[in-house]
């Protein structure tokens, strides 16, 4: 049985630290990204560089998608159904990019995993655009969402919603952690 969640957790900037955090880790995780397309680039598979790819391919493989799935159910829903026309429009953009982060990973996912594996025909130079273009991206779809998206869904993560919205997060990475372990 799960401790109680302290009173904080009703709050809504407790609720949407959980977002703020996530963003914080992809972002670290795209720097890691970007200079381990360069390092490739520069020095090929060796052994420390195929460990790093490693750490990089899967958390971006589950972690963001995660964090993407999070925010399609409790973030872009009350935003669409705020009647809001701006809010509506932003909302649909960041779903849009969603999809297209979804598809420059699935370019340079498999860029990575030839690389995880240590083979020398990866296209390094592919590897290092597709990064650059999938960096921008990741970091234009934040910046949309840190400075429209969450401060606009802020105030409708109040009390049991927002708590609700917690618990689910909260219970399905411990789920996939205990799968996982």
């Amino acid at each position: 049985m799960n401790a109680p969640t302290p009173a904080s957790a009703l709050d809504p900037v407790a609720v949407m630290e959980l977002f703020d955090t996530s963003h914080q880790q992809i972002a670290a995780m795209l720097a890691r990204l970007s200079q381990l397309s360069l390092d490739l680039a520069e020095q090929g598979t060796t052994l420390p560089l195929r460990q790093e790819a490693r750490a990089v391919r899967d958390w971006l493989a589950k972690e963001a998608r995660e964090h993407h799935l999070d925010e399609e159910r409790h973030i872009f829903p009350p935003l669409m159904a705020s009647g809001d026309e701006e809010l509506m429009h932003v909302t649909r953009l960041l779903v849009q990019d969603h999809g297209w982060l979804e598809e420059n990973w699935l370019s340079i996912q498999p860029e990575l995993t030839a690389a995880v594996e240590g083979f020398t025909t990866f296209n390094a130079e592919s590897l290092k655009e597709t990064t650059r273009l999938f960096c921008q991206l990741y970091a234009d779809h934040m910046l949309l969402e840190e400075s429209v998206a969450y401060p606009a869904v802020s105030p409708l993560v109040q009390g049991e919603s927002g708590q609700a919205i917690r618990n689910e997060i909260e219970q399905r990475r411990n789920l996939r952690a205990q799968l996982k372990g």
